[in-house]
């Protein structure tokens, strides 16, 4: 009798034994998973920065291309980044260093919704942009980039204009290089944006 309790009582030891190994096992299991996760999304977003089409162009070299220009120029070389605006108060730029001193896009505004309505050519818009295609190679034709920006349509037919969207970017092709134009608003009332966003990128947004 002793021999057959001693019996059932190994043969439970171990029952509860192997269970706490295969407990311990699991949740050893389940706290390093996270850390796995965690560096797979840190390599994976790595990746996919170094993937993102660059212009060959830097923000020392956007800073001593505008810094003598009419308008405010601020430069960050900690955070490498800049922001330039015009005389006028119509116009502004803004760009970063994605890595490797490259930029992966431009950042400019305008302002004055009437200044694009309005123009025919031949004005500030063309020094403007003229400087920054002149950095990244490209012609700059004002009046073709007008008629872009004119036929654009940035309205946005929903109670929610204040926020922006993915889709609300319009895409199009200009020389060697993509815009995406965006109207903004400021209001979810108005009926027009109250400044348009133009960004420059090297290649099709809509492909990375």
């Amino acid at each position: 009798m002793n021999k057959i309790h001693s019996a059932f009582v190994l043969s439970l030891s171990i029952f509860l034994l192997s269970g706490c190994l295969n407990n311990n096992a699991q949740k050893v299991s389940e706290l390093s998973a996270p850390v796995r996760s965690e560096e797979e999304a840190i390599k994976e977003e790595q990746e996919s920065f170094e993937n993102i089409p660059v212009f060959p162009i830097s923000t020392e070299e956007v800073y001593h291309a505008f810094k003598d220009k009419p308008g405010d120029v601020q430069f960050n070389k900690e955070n490498d980044t800049i922001t330039y605006l015009d005389e006028h108060n119509n116009l502004e730029l803004y760009t970063d260093n994605l890595v490797d001193e490259s930029i992966d896009q431009f950042y400019t505004t305008i302002y004055n919704t009437e200044f694009v309505k309005n123009n025919s050519g031949d004005s500030d818009m063309a020094s403007f942009y003229g400087d920054i295609f002149k950095l990244i190679d490209v012609p700059f034709d004002e009046k073709e980039f007008l008629i872009i920006l004119k036929n654009a349509d940035l309205t946005k037919d929903r109670k929610d204009k204040t926020t922006s969207y993915e889709e609300d970017m319009v895409i199009t092709k200009f020389e060697s290089i993509w815009l995406g134009i965006e109207g903004i608003y400021t209001s979810d009332s108005s009926k027009e944006p109250a400044y348009i966003e133009v960004r420059v990128f090297p290649e099709n947004p809509s492909t990375f």
